[in-house]
């Protein structure tokens, strides 16, 4: 039986791709109007990715909805 992670990234399968050495996710806002891709983290960085990016880059928080948006603009 494969594991979540697996069977999350297979129903993803579409909207990844490798770009520039990275895996990324092609990600619409719900509005469609804008398209982003997203870089895909190992499990192993992701809790360093998301403590820099709430803290490290502005040293401050944003409140939920504003860092949410700001996280799901650079990572999936």
């Amino acid at each position: 039986m494969a594991s979540h992670a697996v069977k999350t990234f297979w129903a993803q399968w579409r909207r990844l791709q490798i770009k520039d050495g990275l895996l990324k996710r092609r990600f619409e806002s719900p509005d469609g109007l804008s398209i982003h891709w997203q870089v895909v983290w190992r499990s192993s960085v992701r809790a360093e990715f998301l403590r820099l990016a709430h803290g490290g880059m502005t040293d401050g928080h944003f409140g939920r909805r504003r860092s949410a948006a700001a996280v799901q603009s650079r990572a999936y």
